[in-house]
Protein backbone atom coordinates (compact mmCIF):
# COMPACT_ATOMS: atom_id res chain seq x y z
CA UNK A 1 0.00 0.00 0.00
CA UNK A 2 1.24 3.37 -0.87
CA UNK A 3 -0.17 6.57 0.31
CA UNK A 4 1.10 10.59 0.87
CA UNK A 5 -0.89 13.79 0.49
CA UNK A 6 0.15 17.24 -0.28
CA UNK A 7 -0.92 20.77 0.46
CA UNK A 8 -2.48 22.64 -2.56
CA UNK A 9 -4.32 26.00 -3.80
CA UNK A 10 -7.57 26.07 -5.41
CA UNK A 11 -10.01 28.14 -6.07
CA UNK A 12 -8.51 31.06 -3.97
CA UNK A 13 -8.77 28.25 -0.82
CA UNK A 14 -5.65 26.46 0.96
CA UNK A 15 -6.43 23.12 0.80
CA UNK A 16 -5.27 19.31 0.75
CA UNK A 17 -4.71 16.70 -1.84
CA UNK A 18 -4.35 12.84 -0.91
CA UNK A 19 -4.07 9.30 -2.72
CA UNK A 20 -3.54 5.55 -1.73
CA UNK A 21 -2.79 3.49 -4.68
CA UNK A 22 -2.70 -0.59 -4.39
CA UNK A 23 -2.88 -3.13 -6.63
CA UNK A 24 -5.94 -3.84 -8.68
CA UNK A 25 -6.82 -6.00 -11.59
CA UNK A 26 -7.43 -3.60 -14.19
CA UNK A 27 -9.66 -6.15 -16.14
CA UNK A 28 -12.05 -6.25 -13.26
CA UNK A 29 -14.31 -3.06 -12.91
CA UNK A 30 -14.50 -1.11 -9.33
CA UNK A 31 -17.39 -1.09 -8.12
CA UNK A 32 -17.06 -0.50 -4.75
CA UNK A 33 -18.01 2.49 -2.23
CA UNK A 34 -14.57 5.06 -2.71
CA UNK A 35 -14.71 6.94 0.09
CA UNK A 36 -14.79 3.44 2.48
CA UNK A 37 -12.14 1.83 0.22
CA UNK A 38 -9.96 4.47 0.88
CA UNK A 39 -10.72 4.56 4.40
CA UNK A 40 -9.26 1.22 4.99
CA UNK A 41 -6.77 2.04 2.63
CA UNK A 42 -5.40 4.37 4.32
CA UNK A 43 -6.07 3.40 8.02
CA UNK A 44 -2.62 2.29 9.07
CA UNK A 45 -0.81 5.27 7.69
CA UNK A 46 0.69 8.41 10.36
CA UNK A 47 -1.13 11.43 10.62
CA UNK A 48 -2.36 13.36 9.27
CA UNK A 49 -3.82 11.02 6.23
CA UNK A 50 -6.23 9.00 7.46
CA UNK A 51 -7.84 12.33 9.00
CA UNK A 52 -7.55 13.84 5.82
CA UNK A 53 -9.66 10.77 4.24
CA UNK A 54 -12.35 11.08 6.87
CA UNK A 55 -12.48 14.53 6.44
CA UNK A 56 -13.19 14.78 2.55
CA UNK A 57 -16.47 14.54 1.05
CA UNK A 58 -17.11 11.41 -0.10
CA UNK A 59 -18.19 13.06 -3.64
CA UNK A 60 -14.71 14.46 -3.54
CA UNK A 61 -13.01 11.03 -3.80
CA UNK A 62 -12.19 9.93 -6.86
CA UNK A 63 -10.58 6.57 -8.27
CA UNK A 64 -7.90 5.97 -11.31
CA UNK A 65 -6.62 3.23 -13.21
CA UNK A 66 -2.91 3.46 -13.72
CA UNK A 67 -1.97 1.82 -17.20
CA UNK A 68 1.51 1.56 -18.64
CA UNK A 69 2.60 2.54 -22.14
CA UNK A 70 5.50 2.76 -24.03
CA UNK A 71 7.43 6.55 -24.65
CA UNK A 72 6.57 8.15 -27.39
CA UNK A 73 9.17 8.85 -29.98
CA UNK A 74 8.28 12.47 -30.59
CA UNK A 75 6.79 15.26 -28.28
CA UNK A 76 7.23 18.09 -31.08
CA UNK A 77 4.64 18.62 -33.74
CA UNK A 78 4.62 22.24 -35.94
CA UNK A 79 4.93 24.93 -33.45
CA UNK A 80 2.83 22.58 -30.56
CA UNK A 81 4.40 20.13 -28.31
CA UNK A 82 3.96 18.11 -25.42
CA UNK A 83 4.81 18.53 -21.21
CA UNK A 84 4.51 16.79 -18.34
CA UNK A 85 2.51 13.40 -17.99
CA UNK A 86 0.96 13.85 -21.46
CA UNK A 87 4.58 13.59 -23.11
CA UNK A 88 5.77 11.17 -20.24
CA UNK A 89 2.96 9.49 -18.04
CA UNK A 90 4.41 8.42 -15.01
CA UNK A 91 3.51 6.08 -11.86
CA UNK A 92 3.53 7.60 -8.99
CA UNK A 93 5.62 5.03 -7.59
CA UNK A 94 8.54 7.09 -7.60
CA UNK A 95 6.85 10.27 -6.72
CA UNK A 96 8.64 12.68 -9.34
CA UNK A 97 5.83 12.76 -12.34
CA UNK A 98 5.06 16.96 -10.95
CA UNK A 99 8.44 17.29 -10.29
CA UNK A 100 9.39 16.76 -14.26
CA UNK A 101 6.83 18.02 -15.39
CA UNK A 102 7.63 21.43 -13.95
CA UNK A 103 11.25 20.88 -15.25
CA UNK A 104 10.07 20.06 -18.74
CA UNK A 105 8.08 24.06 -18.09
CA UNK A 106 11.19 25.94 -17.17
CA UNK A 107 13.53 24.19 -19.99
CA UNK A 108 11.01 24.78 -22.41
CA UNK A 109 10.52 28.39 -21.49
CA UNK A 110 14.04 28.45 -21.05
CA UNK A 111 14.25 27.28 -24.76
CA UNK A 112 11.67 29.58 -26.28
CA UNK A 113 12.92 33.05 -24.28
CA UNK A 114 13.86 35.38 -26.80
CA UNK A 115 12.55 33.36 -29.86
CA UNK A 116 10.89 35.29 -32.32
CA UNK A 117 7.49 33.08 -32.15
CA UNK A 118 6.70 33.88 -35.63
CA UNK A 119 9.34 32.81 -37.23
CA UNK A 120 8.12 28.56 -37.52
CA UNK A 121 11.86 27.02 -38.23
CA UNK A 122 13.30 28.96 -35.10
CA UNK A 123 10.03 27.72 -33.21
CA UNK A 124 10.48 24.05 -34.68
CA UNK A 125 15.09 24.48 -33.86
CA UNK A 126 13.56 25.24 -29.87
CA UNK A 127 11.04 22.84 -29.33
CA UNK A 128 13.47 20.13 -30.97
CA UNK A 129 16.37 21.70 -28.63
CA UNK A 130 13.85 21.28 -25.82
CA UNK A 131 12.77 17.74 -25.85
CA UNK A 132 16.02 16.42 -27.22
CA UNK A 133 17.70 16.18 -23.30
CA UNK A 134 14.62 15.59 -21.74
CA UNK A 135 13.30 11.93 -23.59
CA UNK A 136 15.89 10.22 -22.10
CA UNK A 137 15.84 11.75 -18.66
CA UNK A 138 12.20 11.03 -18.43
CA UNK A 139 12.11 7.28 -20.35
CA UNK A 140 14.78 6.35 -17.67
CA UNK A 141 12.81 8.13 -14.69
CA UNK A 142 9.68 6.61 -16.26
CA UNK A 143 10.78 2.93 -16.35
CA UNK A 144 12.43 3.41 -12.76
CA UNK A 145 9.01 3.99 -11.01
CA UNK A 146 7.40 1.25 -13.01
CA UNK A 147 10.00 -0.98 -11.50
CA UNK A 148 9.27 -0.07 -7.82
CA UNK A 149 5.62 -0.21 -8.96
CA UNK A 150 6.17 -4.28 -9.66
CA UNK A 151 8.30 -4.54 -6.45
CA UNK A 152 5.74 -2.98 -4.09
CA UNK A 153 2.52 -3.77 -4.96
CA UNK A 154 3.38 -7.25 -7.88
CA UNK A 155 5.60 -9.44 -6.01
CA UNK A 156 4.59 -12.88 -5.30
CA UNK A 157 3.05 -13.34 -1.92
CA UNK A 158 5.66 -15.95 -0.68
CA UNK A 159 8.68 -13.36 -1.34
CA UNK A 160 6.46 -10.34 0.39
CA UNK A 161 8.00 -11.22 3.77
CA UNK A 162 11.68 -11.15 2.22
CA UNK A 163 10.80 -7.90 0.59
CA UNK A 164 9.28 -5.55 3.16
CA UNK A 165 13.10 -7.17 5.25
CA UNK A 166 15.28 -5.81 2.81
CA UNK A 167 13.53 -2.89 1.94
CA UNK A 168 13.01 -2.24 5.75
CA UNK A 169 15.78 -2.75 7.10
CA UNK A 170 18.60 -2.78 5.14
CA UNK A 171 20.16 0.43 3.10
CA UNK A 172 19.05 -1.05 -0.18
CA UNK A 173 16.40 1.40 -1.54
CA UNK A 174 18.60 4.31 -0.62
CA UNK A 175 21.47 2.54 -2.49
CA UNK A 176 19.04 1.85 -5.62
CA UNK A 177 16.97 5.04 -5.35
CA UNK A 178 18.70 7.40 -3.30
CA UNK A 179 21.82 7.15 -4.07
CA UNK A 180 21.67 6.83 -7.97
CA UNK A 181 19.56 10.03 -7.91
CA UNK A 182 22.64 12.02 -9.52
CA UNK A 183 20.63 12.53 -12.58
CA UNK A 184 17.71 13.89 -10.78
CA UNK A 185 20.92 16.58 -9.60
CA UNK A 186 21.91 17.13 -12.62
CA UNK A 187 19.11 18.20 -14.33
CA UNK A 188 18.49 20.75 -11.11
CA UNK A 189 22.26 21.65 -11.78
CA UNK A 190 21.44 22.12 -15.10
CA UNK A 191 18.49 24.63 -13.80
CA UNK A 192 20.76 26.97 -11.77
CA UNK A 193 23.02 26.83 -14.89
CA UNK A 194 20.67 28.25 -17.25
CA UNK A 195 19.25 30.80 -14.69
CA UNK A 196 22.50 31.86 -14.08
CA UNK A 197 23.25 32.38 -17.96
CA UNK A 198 19.89 33.76 -18.47
CA UNK A 199 20.34 36.57 -15.89
CA UNK A 200 23.52 37.35 -16.85
CA UNK A 201 22.27 37.91 -20.93
CA UNK A 202 19.02 39.91 -19.61
CA UNK A 203 20.58 41.57 -16.28
CA UNK A 204 24.43 41.97 -17.35
CA UNK A 205 25.02 44.53 -14.02
CA UNK A 206 22.95 42.23 -12.04
CA UNK A 207 25.05 41.11 -8.77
Amino acid sequence: MQGSWTAIRHKGRDGFQWWVLSAHDARQEFTGDRHATATAMGADFAAPLPQLIAATDPENVQHWVLRDRKPIKQWSKGRATLVGDAAHATSPCAAYGAGMATEDGYFLGRRLAGVDLSDYIAVRAALDAFEAPRKPHTARQVQQAWMLGQVFHHAPAPLRPARDALLDRTPFLQKVIGDSSGEILAQLTALDETEHRFTAVRMPNAQ
